[in-house]
């Protein structure tokens, strides 16, 4: 639109010599000098950037993969508190094994909090000392 109005400023004829407006536009195009974006389509992407946009997006995708694959392969870390066992014995009750300080506890887990309901201290397991006794 921008090359049609300054093609028609350019080509105004003094007022001596009248002619339309479709005169001037014709005159214009006529001689080849349109502007070059206005005859040319979008230019394609070269193979050269399909290429390397798509390598791009695997790249990206296979780094999510990495990265989702670490995150499921990591194991908690041993900590003060662990949870031996877990046992449902209602909706929203029950029953957990806790190694804890050096003790084994038994818990009541209930929509109304937590109660202790058997403790003793942890010693080696039998199978730990069965392999004790056969160490020479």
């Amino acid at each position: 639109m921008t090359s049609l109005i300054l093609a028609l400023a350019l080509s105004a004829q003094p007022p001596s010599a009248p002619s339309s407006a479709d005169d001037v536009v014709a005159k214009a195009f006529a001689d080849g000098s349109t502007p070059v974006a206005m005859n040319r389509a979008a230019p394609e992407p070269s193979m050269l950037g399909r290429v390397v946009g798509w390598g791009l997006a695997l790249a990206a995708v296979g780094a999510v993969v990495i990265m989702a694959a670490r995150r499921r392969q990591q194991k908690p870390e041993a900590g003060f508190a662990e949870i031996a066992q877990n046992l449902t014995v209602g909706p929203k009750r029950s029953l957990l094994v806790v190694n804890f300080a050096g003790q084994r506890l038994l818990v009541g887990a209930t929509e109304g909090g937590f109660s202790v309901l058997s403790s003793q201290p942890m010693g080696p397991t039998e199978f730990e000392a069965l392999v004790k006794e056969a160490a020479p």
